[in-house]
């Protein structure tokens, strides 16, 4: 149940492709939105800066969480989505600094923004 008109749910609709079938919400096919997971390596204000790329090259966050990894102890893996694909040369340029200071860098996918 939610109270908030600005609550989202977000589902992922897993299928073949039927390119006859539209779709019955609006997609706009020039703005894309990616999903990705990273951990940060053990240095001092890692976490400040994997995510300094994406600020300098203009890459609009829009969502970040934090998961225990499991492993040992206080080590953490992040899920971050933000606008715009691999193929935009600012992504580009802020998953390349992103390297610099995480490890497990693992894309979950790149897909249009739906609207309501």
């Amino acid at each position: 149940f939610q109270n908030s008109k600005k609550n989202v749910t977000r589902f992922f609709l897993l299928r073949k492709r039927d390119l006859k079938k539209k779709l019955p919400i609006k997609v706009n096919y020039n703005k894309n939105k990616t999903s990705l997971l990273f951990c940060t390596r053990n240095i001092p204000g890692a976490l400040y800066k994997a995510l300094g790329g994406f600020a300098t090259n203009g890459v609009n966050l829009t969502k970040i969480e934090s998961r225990p990894t499991g492993k040992k102890g206080f080590t953490y893996f992040f899920y971050i989505d933000f606008e715009g694909g691999p193929k935009n040369r600012f992504v580009q340029n802020a998953l390349e600094e992103l390297e610099f200071f995480a490890e497990n860098i693992k894309i979950l996918g790149t897909y249009p923004i739906y609207h309501s």
